[in-house]
């Protein structure tokens, strides 16, 4: 961001009026931000052209700091179909892939309280500090510029799962993301171990929401194993995640042993 106190107002000092100078020269002003204060607060000296140039200057700054701020919004590629818009109402960010199956402490997990049409919003939108809004603000201090990339991935692996369901039903004035959540549920309870084995050893180093360390792989074994409360968490979670993300047909072909639908949730 530009800022007028770091723009010299040495070539446009009025040096022919020497009332002006003395002036400049006892107020210590350098700056073309102090020119125009002094502009302000002197407005009896005879300024000249000085304060036309000084207002010329602070409009191209704005005009150069807008410009850098629309630089910095982001945007998820959206739906075919903008009658799906409102899904993004129905949902709270908590349901994004972000947060690690694994661990009991959920990173995002404040986003429960979030929409997803108003974290997109969000991402569309600057502060006057002319950076972004998610990556900046204190309502969103998890985040971070750096996780950015990993939110608006997220939200876009919603979307396309909201399209994935519109493709089951003409319904549209319902929560398409809870279609057939709950036989869903069970099927992915039923291939739970499957599912595990699939991800662990097809995976070579990130799932989509983390990555995947040996200790990792210890931690999903022991969740279809043992029946300690991480255990049972990690289960718990994971299985929301595939059935979240998959749809009832997809699942289907999970439960005959056909898994390759799983390679959504492996980036490598």
């Amino acid at each position: 961001m530009i800022k007028l106190k770091s723009i010299s107002a040495q070539k446009i000092i009025p040096y022919g009026e020497c009332d002006i100078q003395k002036l400049i020269m006892d107020t210590k002003a350098t700056s073309v931000e102090d020119l125009l204060n002094l502009i302000e607060r002197f407005p009896e000296y005879n300024w000249g052209n000085t304060k036309e140039k000084c207002e010329k200057i602070e409009k191209l700054v704005k005009t150069i700091n807008k410009i850098a701020y629309e630089t910095e919004v982001y945007y998820t590629k959206g739906y075919s179909d903008s009658e799906l818009l409102k899904q993004d109402r129905m949902n709270n960010g908590d349901i994004l892939l972000l947060n690690n199956p694994t661990r009991m402490g959920c990173r995002f997990s404040y986003l429960k309280g979030k929409s997803i049409a108003k974290i997109k919003s969000d991402l569309a939108c600057t502060l006057d500090t002319e950076k972004n809004y998610v990556a900046t603000s204190p309502e969103y201090f998890k985040i971070g510029p750096k996780n950015i990339p990993m939110l608006i991935s997220a939200i876009e692996m919603f979307e396309a799962q909201i399209e994935r369901q519109a493709n089951l039903t003409e319904e549209r004035h319902i929560n398409l993301f809870e279609l057939d959540k709950e036989v869903k549920l069970d099927l992915t309870e039923a291939m739970y171990n499957e599912i595990v084995n699939y991800l662990v050893y097809n995976t070579k180093r990130r799932l989509v929401w983390s990555n995947l360390s040996d200790t990792q792989k210890k931690l999903y074994i022991s969740s279809t194993i043992n029946k300690t409360m991480e255990d049972v968490n990690t289960r718990k979670n994971l299985k929301n995640y595939i059935a979240n993300y998959t749809t009832l047909p997809e699942l289907e072909q999970v439960a005959n042993h056909d898994l390759k639908v799983l390679k959504r949730f492996i980036v490598r």
